[in-house]
């Protein structure tokens, strides 16, 4: 098997004259969750459309662990579960009901359904109708029928949507376990950056059509260090005494502010300096900025380049 799960090279689709996706070279390892993230309307829609052969691109490939989507469309999406945007359910039916339809179709044995619905915790309300279930139980049924067939790879389309803090939680778990739970490897696309922090370990960002940044989330951190906070009583004597060392030093409300990284060397002489200077210092602690934050500043970087 590739190490691989999706690679995509100069993928690109235009609808009239907005360009959705332009040339995008996504990679998502095996065996990891990757968040697809960016607002609506960056593209991330229609390049899992473009992977799950339900629309095809103007130029460029795909391919899911080595299988190209076009050429070799059952290959590649054979062991492929989805749940894009709100799944549909018969309504009058139970949970369980409606999963043997899929199972039937799928031509699985009768423990699959059994299966899918304890991976996803819906063991208990299996036999009641649908139309009684919350958003965040259908939710899960959809990730059940996207799970029923065992698949190495889940492409899931704002899972969250629609769920309050109860369902966002525990698709965050479900999600989050996945690879280990499952053997899957999950591609999650999301507009909720904060979200997706907390439950992916690779990211691939996008923003009107782009590919912004795809690694993992320590080392897009260690890219763009945030700073070091030093918390004291004298916060602009204190900054200024600093830039001697560190131009770019600022006082913020009874703090100071050094921005990029500082290894633990660095921080004892700094802290040791104020004292001796007869500073009181109370805090001392590296800044991390959020996933938004540096999203939003690969946004400013790519609009200069415009």
């Amino acid at each position: 098997m590739s190490q691989t799960a999706i690679r995509t090279e100069n993928l690109s689709r235009r609808f009239g004259r907005v360009t959705a996706v332009s040339d995008l070279g996504l990679e998502v390892p095996a065996g990891r969750v990757c968040g697809f993230l960016g607002p609506n309307g960056a593209g991330k829609t229609t390049t899992i459309r473009i992977l799950l052969g339900l629309i095809r691109p103007d130029r460029g490939n795909s391919a899911i662990f080595g299988h190209d989507v076009r050429k070799a469309r059952r290959a590649a999406l054979t062991g492929v579960g989805s749940l894009v945007e709100t799944p549909a359910h018969y309504l009058n039916l139970t949970g369980r009901e409606n999963l043997e339809i899929t199972r039937h179709l799928l031509g699985l044995p009768k423990t699959a359904t059994d299966r899918a619905l304890e991976q996803v915790g819906l063991t208990e309300a299996a036999n009641r109708k649908v139309k009684g279930y919350s958003l965040g139980m259908r939710q899960r049924l959809g990730l059940a029928r996207a799970l029923i067939d065992t698949p190495k790879l889940l492409i899931l389309d704002e899972p969250t949507n629609g769920l309050d803090p109860a369902g966002i939680h525990e698709m965050r778990n479900l999600i989050r376990e996945a690879p280990d739970r499952f053997g899957a490897t999950v591609l999650v696309s999301s507009h909720l950056l904060g979200e997706v922090e907390q439950t992916a370990d690779h990211v691939a960002l996008m923003d009107r059509g782009r590919l912004l940044f795809q690694d993992t989330l320590d080392n897009l951190h260690a890219a763009h260090p945030g700073g070091l906070e030093i918390r004291t009583d004298r916060a602009a004597e204190a900054a200024e005494r600093l830039k001697t060392r560190h131009a770019d030093a600022r006082a913020e409300e009874g703090r100071v502010i050094l921005p990029g990284a500082h290894d633990a060397t660095e921080i004892a002489a700094l802290n040791r300096e104020l004292v001796e200077a007869e500073f009181d210092i109370s805090g001392l602690r590296t800044l991390k900025p959020s996933l938004e934050d540096l999203f939003m500043k690969l946004t400013r970087r790519l609009g200069d380049q415009s």
